[in-house]
């Protein structure tokens, strides 16, 4: 469980970074960050429930 939440840490730091350039779409952020459109799928609906996106 401790791998998972490190790797979803990992993954999302690119993505925010990527998000604080402006808006993108998921296929955009999948693209500049080079992770797959399931994982910032997921990543960004965890962020929207959040309050972290929008």
């Amino acid at each position: 469980m401790a791998d998972t939440e490190k790797l979803k840490r990992e993954n999302t730091a690119p993505l925010r970074q990527a998000m604080q350039h402006g808006s993108a779409g998921k296929n955009d952020l999948a693209r500049l960050t080079h992770l797959s459109f399931p994982t910032v799928s997921r990543i960004v609906d965890e962020m929207v429930e959040r309050g972290e996106a929008q």
